[in-house]
């Protein structure tokens, strides 16, 4: 956001076309002298004229302009310039007398009043850590706790086992029909495999957690692998994979043959619901396979966001016998990221025995399924495990039971039956029992069951944030005059209707849809991915594997909640199950975990107190605590080699808070749909009258001795004024953070109808996770955690980022589970406010469908211009046959088919993980580390190591990997590459284009000299083995 001197060429001479175009061309002129003059008196004028506050000088700086005139910077320092900041290849030097101010040295705007006060609690009440003003670490310091690993391998990387098992399904690797056929397949495997033993722990759900089996066997046989690769047991290899799989399947052979009845009792009583579960799984699947089919490319000058990282970690992972993997992008070192859940993918390729580039693009219309199906399953089994609008199976209700006091302790008046309840309650007789097939009949299919599975599969993983329909009615407003310019005019709104015209009648097209940026950068500085979005991207980023496996989580808890154990053997497997997937997600993508322990605890002290009162409470606090125990002991060895860096909380700045139109335009759908469900709890539950009713209880009074007393009156009245003063208070404190006053309204109504909920599990269940998912919106609010970009404004990029998408998967399963009911209450009310709900409902699902419409057909097109390789193949580095860009300018084109060659001959032709040397220029932009991402070969230092190391660690490599290619001396070259015992040199395109001059010719030089060798060439890459043995050297 720093302005600089000039732009780029093409938009200053367009948005300044007032003006003289000489006048853009001066700056040009200038801004070269200042880099390219070695005069200081030259630049000391430039520098004074556009009153410069910093100077830039990074990889890109070195690349374009002259040395001599870099040069000068440095004789300047001590008298024009300070040096600002140094690390690696980047310089950047701070201008004396400029009235450039560091952070922290500005001087501060007048307080109000209101925001003293806040200040004073701030220091007073808010621990150092948490507030806004506390200590951070210098750039040059290490922010990484001390006293942890060291992040290195116990051995070289070039002397780890060997593994020879990359694409061994020759079949599989032959066509795309067959790798989609065979992945499939496996899935089905693992699902089929693991179902009696799923069937056994959820005896509660009518299809034997059929629509659980995919997921909780993925997690199952990824863990079972993991450990013992990670434990030195085993080996991270396809037979150790089949092995683990063969074993569970053993586990499920044996109680199929104990239960074989009652799994046959389930497919002949729900076979249907097995079917639709399946068809729907399928489906997503394959749907998502078109997709990728239309847009498998692993990367794009603009588009590709980490796809290259992500790929890397993949190739590593399956060239890894043992666990944690080696770092591709920190020759020595080993992956310090969550990396679980591209190791579940690796799985799937050894499985499968695919190649990684094929099976980054079958993994991602997996995760997509696995979304749909289990978001479907907590709707559908919400709905259809409790009804508390009707009897229960099992129960009838006696002609003399009293609803009244009834309802106010058990919330809707009825309880399940369940082998573990002793006694019905009073008015209550017991049904006779129906054997095994009694969870089967409670569960036959449901139309109301489908229609919140549906809803809860649609709103978590189909719909969009309003940017879609922003953009469609911005475009149409365009096509008919409007300029959008500043402030929306109504003149700009009045002309989308001759938009729209214009458009039906052929005589206009829309602009350019962006399903990117402005779909997910809605708020400033932030990032607002929704999962629809994060599985069209198609990163295999942390966060977008994790949804599939939150959603399982959520229909564990159901089950939990449900109570049902299938004995006391299967109440400690289904505990080990419930850790072993609550502990995947904390190495999965780890922002997860706190949430969905704190979730688990909440349900674990509801299911106590409902049994067994307060001492159920205490109980349920103490099993969630030895559950989430367990849940990281079972991972111990991610954490024990996992290294943080040193983190805190801070709070919201106010000019980052978020703008109420920003954050409707991100969860329009969502808050309308929990607004609707707070004031219909609130109208239908009076929770206020509930809550009164168990505070009489808690005095030891009945009902009937209050009932000639005013003091029920008096009780209801003054706990709706203190609701009113309360709202109040909240509203006047937060008048300036009207995102946060909304969110803290909602919270509060939320908590009240959350704490009345009674005995009914589905309700208690659908307001904790909407309770948990406004707790998570309006905490992003008020506090952010401060990391590697908390002096920048981009400082809650991925707390929002994160939280976020919890918040839109925990919102979109409790509304969707519950929107069925909430239509049929809604049209039961009066005829006007039905129809006005409805609109309000159809145009805003319209407005969020509108991004699938358009965004879909813009991402598959996204790709390189010019010459396309065949639609149809899978193979995320098939562009590389025909892509051609430029770096680092347009004017330096490379031509990827050279280092597709190179690359295959590298997959070919070296065996373990040698040390490869390439540029180690960043992949967003300029495509570098493609060598490395590719085949797997660790290099000297590549992206994020900033981030995932501690700077001491990254800040040596960098400069080293510059001079490899930069220096004349060859010596020099010699010690950095025995310094990372580096094997392979490449010299290609992007080497040539930014590092060219001398420094590349010494390469011929040691090569005639016998110190190297040409192992490979073509007409643009050549790659270099050094033959010195480097263990002999030390």
């Amino acid at each position: 956001g720093l302005p600089t001197i000039r732009g780029w060429d093409w938009h200053q001479k367009q948005q300044r076309a007032a003006v003289s175009g000489l006048v853009v061309d001066w700056r040009l002129q200038d801004l070269r002298d200042l880099y390219n003059s070695p005069d200081i008196g030259l630049a000391t004028t430039i520098l004074r004229r556009y009153q410069v506050g910093y100077i830039y000088v990074g990889e890109l700086e070195q690349a374009y302009y002259e040395p001599e005139g870099l040069a000068k910077f440095e004789d300047m320092v001590g008298s024009e310039l300070q040096i600002a900041y140094r690390q690696g290849p980047v310089t950047i030097y701070r201008v004396e007398g400029s009235g450039a101010r560091e952070i922290g040295k500005t001087e501060e705007a007048p307080r109000t009043a209101l925001q003293r006060l806040r200040d004073w609690v701030g220091r007073h009440w808010i621990p150092g850590r948490v507030r806004a003003e506390g200590p951070v670490p210098s750039p040059t310091d290490s922010t990484f706790q001390p006293n942890r690993p060291s992040l290195m391998l116990d051995r070289p990387v070039d002397e780890l086992p060997v593994l020879r098992d990359r694409g061994w399904n020759q079949v599989a690797c032959s066509a795309t029909v067959a790798a989609v056929a065979v992945w499939w397949l496996v899935l089905q495997l693992i699902g089929l495999a693991v179902w009696p033993l799923v069937s056994w722990l959820c005896p509660c759900l009518g299809d034997g957690g059929y629509g659980l089996a995919k997921g909780i066997g993925l997690l199952l046989v990824s863990y079972l692998v993991w450990i013992g690769a990670s434990l030195r047991l085993v080996a991270n290899s396809p037979p150790v994979a089949w092995l683990a799989l063969a074993f569970l399947a053993g586990v499920s052979f044996v109680l199929w043959r104990v239960r074989r009845c009652d799994l046959a009792a389930v497919w002949k009583t729900n076979r249907r619901i097995v079917l639709i579960e399946e068809g729907l799984f399928s489906a997503a699947f394959l749907a998502f396979v078109g997709i990728r089919l239309l847009n498998p490319d692993l990367w794009h000058p603009l588009f590709g966001g980490e796809k290259m990282m992500e790929i890397a970690f993949l190739n590593a992972l399956t060239k890894s016998a043992y666990m944690p993997p080696y770092d591709p992008f920190f020759a020595g070192g080993y992956v310090n990221y969550y990396y679980y859940g591209h190791f579940i993918v690796a799985l799937l390729i050894k499985l499968t025995g695919l190649t990684p580039e094929v099976g980054f693009n079958l993994a991602v219309p997996t995760f997509f399924a696995l979304t749909v199906l289990h978001a479907f399953v907590v709707g559908y089994w919400m709905v259809n495990l409790f009804k508390p609008d009707r009897e229960p199976a099992g129960m009838t209700r006696s002609s003399s039971e009293d609803p009244g006091p009834r309802l106010a302790a058990g919330g809707a008046g009825w309880q399940r039956t369940a082998e573990r309840e002793a006694e019905p309650p009073r008015g209550m007789t017991r049904a006779p029992p129906k054997g095994g097939q009694a969870a089967s009949e409670a569960a036959r299919l449901s139309p109301a069951g489908l229609r919140a599975g549906a809803s809860a599969a649609a709103l978590v993983a189909l719909m969009a944030n309003m940017s879609g329909a922003v953009q469609l009615l911005e475009g149409l407003g365009r096509i008919g005059g409007a300029s959008f310019s500043g402030r929306i005019t109504w003149d700009d709104v009045s002309r989308v209707v001759p938009g729209l015209w214009l458009l039906l009648t052929g005589r206009a097209q829309l602009p350019a849809f962006d399903y990117w940026y402005r779909a997910t950068r809605i708020i400033p500085h932030t990032i607002n991915e929704f999962p629809f979005f994060s599985f069209l991207f198609a990163d295999l980023h942390p966060h977008m594997i994790g949804i599939p496996f939150t959603v399982l989580a959520a229909a564990l808890f159901l089950v939990l909640i449900h109570g049902e154990a299938p004995g006391r053997v299967g109440a400690v497997a289904r505990w080990l199950v419930v850790a072993v997937v609550v502990g995947a997600l904390g190495v999965i993508n780890t922002w997860d975990l706190p949430t969905y322990l704190g979730v688990l605890g909440c349900v674990l002290v509801y299911r106590g107190w409902k049994a067994r009162g307060l001492r159920g409470i205490v109980v349920g606090a103490i099993t969630s605590l030895l559950v989430a125990a367990i849940s990281l002991a079972l991972y111990s060895p991610f954490f024990l080699h996992y290294r943080t860096p040193d983190l805190s909380l801070a709070l919201v700045p106010p000019p980052d808070r978020t703008h109420l139109s920003r954050f409707m335009t991100v969860w329009g759908l969502q808050l309308f749909l929990v607004i609707s469900l707070v004031s219909v709890w609130a109208v239908r539950d009076r929770p206020w009258r509930r809550l009164l009713r168990l505070g009489r209880g808690s005095l030891g009074q009945s009902p009937c001795s209050l009932a000639g007393s005013r003091r029920p009156i008096v009780l209801r009245w003054a706990l709706r004024l203190a609701a009113l003063v309360l709202i109040t208070a909240l509203i006047w404190l937060l008048r300036d953070m009207l995102v946060a006053a909304l969110l803290a309204v909602l919270l509060a109504f939320t908590g009240i109808l959350l704490l009345a909920s009674g005995r009914n599990e589905a309700v208690f269940l659908q307001r904790l996770m909407l309770f948990v998912g406004l707790g998570l919106l309006l905490g992003v609010e008020v506090v952010y955690l401060r990391d590697w970009l908390a002096e920048s404004e981009w400082r809650r990029m991925n707390t929002v980022f994160k939280f976020y998408i919890q918040a839109w998967v925990l919102i979109g399963l409790a509304s969707g589970a519950a929107l069925p009911e909430l239509w049929r209450h809604i049209l039961r009310r009066r005829q006007a406010l039905a129809l006005v709900w409805s609109g309000a409902l159809a145009l805003l699902v319209v407005s969020s469908l509108a991004y699938l419409v358009m965004g879909i057909p813009a991402r598959v097109t996204e790709r390189f211009p010019g010459a396309q390789p065949p639609v149809g193949t899978l193979d995320g580095t098939a562009y590389m046959r025909t892509a051609i860009y430029g770096w680092p300018d347009e004017d330096h084109r490379i031509e990827l088919k050279y280092d597709r060659e190179a690359i295959l001959w590298l997959l070919r032709h070296v065996e373990g993980t040698p040390v490869i040397a390439e540029a180690p220029l960043g992949y967003y932009r300029a495509g570098g580390l493609r060598v490395s991402a590719y085949t797997g070969l660790p290099t000297i230092v590549g992206a994020h190591q900033r981030e995932q190391r501690p700077m001491d660690q990254v800040s040596a490599r960098e400069g080293d990997a510059v001079e490899l290619y930069r220096t004349t001396d060859t010596s020099a070259m010699l010690d950095i590459l025995r310094r990372y015992r580096v094997r392979y040199v490449y010299v290609g395109q992007l080497e040539r284009n930014v590092y060219p001059g001398p420094g590349l010719a010494k390469f011929e030089e040691l090569t005639k000299a016998g110190t190297l060798a040409r192992v490979f060439h073509n007409d643009r890459v050549d790659i270099y083995e050094v033959l010195r043995d480097w263990d002999a050297d030390c």
